[in-house]
């Protein structure tokens, strides 16, 4: 098969997002090698060194959202269709030229119309439709998680479920050396004991419930000496700001950092807190459990389904549950080596190798869909 691969969605290695498309890139060719594969890139993509010898780039180089992406594919889709057996738009920011192919949806919050601020109505408009449309003309669609699946069901309709396929994540790799923890230290400010936060500073990942959840495990616990870290981008600077303003101590922001220092922060914390609002997967959960790190992550969303019952779970709007989760594990030793051992078995689930693999039969089974010809999908 000569495969596409829409890769527009990667723009660095911090978000999730970027480290799915990453991985599919550098694990389909591995364990396919018969098949061709071309990548498409946005047009400030600089790591081509970073892709396997035995991908292409696809000439033309496309935004990863917005208009002139939509037009790029209006132009391009003859060329697509004509050299390209499959086409993987690896993001849901699925264009409205494509009639055919494979769409993956990592969440549904942007649909959400609180999720912008200002005329982000429109923002949440265009998602609606691009999630829609891959819906409706997309041979398959791959959802990274029940949840996520349930969720495009719910907004689609459960016509749709028979070309919704779910594939996990894959674990990520170990190979990457930890920084030491006296430089680790040094750089970022950060003192044990602590606790983790792994997540862009966006308002979906409930970082002032944890603030808040935080403050009434110090004031309570007489725990003075312990830490929040919270590692990740800031995006969203007023929610930075307020949460700096609320004066609490012992709050570390470190914006992004390398792996090499992530790496470090798992191992020298007492637990990851990932209690998000909406979540389409969860990647600090298995990471944190594949590194021996208990977990305290919310009862609802994807991370149930991905922590498989070897976490502490809570609802991520109970600050006070929360704060009573973040004493137990950080008092409790055999609670603590349950959740370890625990975590270490629940990652055994998840692989890159799965993942390509299954991604592949849902390659397979958009040529045998073709070959017999696809339904018509209502409206939608």
């Amino acid at each position: 098969m000569k495969i596409l691969l829409d890769a527009t969605g990667w723009h660095s290695n911090e978000s999730g997002m970027s480290r799915y498309i990453i991985s599919m890139i550098d694990t389909l060719p591995k364990l396919f090698p018969e098949n061709d594969y071309t990548v498409i890139v946005n047009p400030n993509f600089d790591q081509k060194d970073t892709l396997p010898d035995n991908t292409d780039i696809y000439p033309h180089r496309v935004p990863h959202i917005g208009l002139k992406r939509e037009i790029a594919y209006f132009r391009l889709k003859k060329d697509i269709d004509r050299r390209f057996d499959i086409y993987h738009c690896l993001t849901e920011k699925w264009p409205t030229a494509m009639k055919s192919g494979v769409c993956t949806i990592h969440d549904l919050r942007q649909t959400r119309k609180n999720v912008f601020r200002g005329a982000g109505w429109l923002k949440s408009a265009y998602f609606n439709h691009m999630i829609r449309r891959a819906a409706r003309t997309a041979d398959q669609i791959i959802a990274v998680s029940g949840n996520t699946k349930q969720e495009l069901l719910s907004l689609v309709g459960e016509s749709f479920e028979d070309k919704i396929s779910v594939v996990h994540h894959g674990i990520p790799s170990r190979s990457v050396a930890a920084t030491s923890w006296d430089e680790l230290s040094r750089k970022h400010a950060i003192q044990k004991p602590y606790f983790l936060v792994v997540g862009e500073v966006r308002r979906h990942k409930n970082l002032e419930g944890v603030v808040k959840a935080f403050s009434l495990f110090r004031s309570r616990h007489d725990a003075n000496e312990a830490g929040l870290v919270i590692v990740g981008r800031i995006v969203e600077n007023d929610l930075y700001a307020a949460i700096k303003n609320t004066g609490i101590e012992n709050i570390v922001f470190t914006d992004y950092i390398s792996s090499e220092d992530l790496s470090a922060c798992y191992d020298h914390s007492q637990a990851v807190v990932m209690v998000s609002i909406v979540e389409g997967f969860g990647f600090p959960v298995i990471e944190a459990m594949a590194r021996g790190i208990p977990v305290i992550c919310s009862d609802s969303t994807s991370l149930v389904e991905i922590a498989g019952g070897a976490a502490l779970t809570v609802d991520p709007r109970d600050h006070n549950g929360i704060a009573d989760r973040m004493q137990s594990v950080l008092s409790d030793n055999e609670l603590r080596s349950k959740l370890v051992a625990a975590g270490l078995s629940n990652v055994n689930r998840f692989s890159w190798e799965s993942a390509a693999n299954k991604t592949m039969n849902v390659y397979r089974k958009v040529r045998g869909d073709q070959s017999e010809g696809l339904g018509h999908h209502p409206h939608i």
